[in-house]
């Protein structure tokens, strides 16, 4: 991790979990996470955190209205659309951060760092959409989870499928992987947010405009998931004879392809 406060920078690299062992002895992973970290601290000085944050607010102003519609206590709400909101926000820094890297020639170095980290590592645990022993407030609280899992994901998918797109077989194994071990028990919110992976990539710029745009398809996506689930808040009551009938759903891969967006 890196913090900026007035002048004074900081980077913080932690060795302690065992699935990060691999730094003490992968020069070109610590390299990877080094520079990772050291360009959050030269675009931070730029005010690109500041600008993030700034354009979330903008686009969840905006989109905030739409959520009148559902049937669910504002607090309740509230607090879902806090959380993943701040879960974007570090992923759109992470997104620019790699971005920028991969295109300064350190591509190799954050893959090797990625790579360790989910291919030997396997740092993550998989959490699922929803149980159908989920109480009220728990139904509500793993789709929240999913959704912020996912938008970690993305950080590392996205950047990848940048490289892959222009060649690179590593960094195609690595989405390739990432998609099969760590979605597997959130396909539905995997499938919901490709549109968001592909914007982040497709449509890639420096602007305000593009963030604004990268947060409201966030949002529109976790709106689009709790509406089609027929939540209702007296207790959260579900149709789950619905929630299974999905006739034709799309197959799940983070493709280095193009994919049609969705109508």
């Amino acid at each position: 991790m890196s913090l900026t406060y007035g002048t004074f920078d900081l980077i913080v690299i932690s060795i302690s979990l065992k699935e990060e062992k691999y730094l003490k002895t992968n020069k070109k992973a610590l390299v990877g996470l080094l520079a990772h970290e050291l360009m959050h601290i030269k675009q931070r000085r730029k005010g690109l955190d500041r600008a993030i944050r700034a354009d979330a607010i903008r686009a969840f102003t905006k989109f905030e209205p739409k959520l009148r519609k559902l049937k669910i206590a504002q607090p309740v709400i509230a607090d879902f659309y806090a959380s993943i909101g701040e879960s974007a926000n570090f992923t759109l820094k992470d997104i620019y951060d790699n971005f920028e890297l991969i295109d300064d020639g350190m591509g190799e170095y954050i893959l090797e760092d990625y790579w360790n980290l989910y291919i030997a590592g396997k740092r993550f645990s998989k959490p699922k959409f929803y149980s159908v022993n989920d109480s009220d407030y728990k139904l509500i609280e793993h789709i929240k989870q999913a959704i912020d899992f996912e938008l970690n994901l993305i950080s590392a998918i996205s950047p990848f499928v940048k490289m892959a797109r222009a060649g690179n077989k590593k960094a195609t194994k690595l989405v390739n992987f990432i998609a099969k071990n760590y979605e597997v028990n959130i396909g539905e919110v995997a499938n919901a947010y490709d549109d968001v992976i592909q914007y982040s990539i497709n449509d890639f710029k420096w602007s305000g405009q593009y963030r604004r745009k990268f947060f409201t398809i966030v949002f529109k996506r976790a709106f689009y998931l709790l509406d089609s689930l027929e939540l209702e808040y007296r207790g959260v009551e579900v149709d789950l004879t619905k929630k299974h009938e999905h006739k034709s759903k799309r197959k799940r891969c983070v493709e280095i392809k193009e994919r049609k967006t969705k109508k």
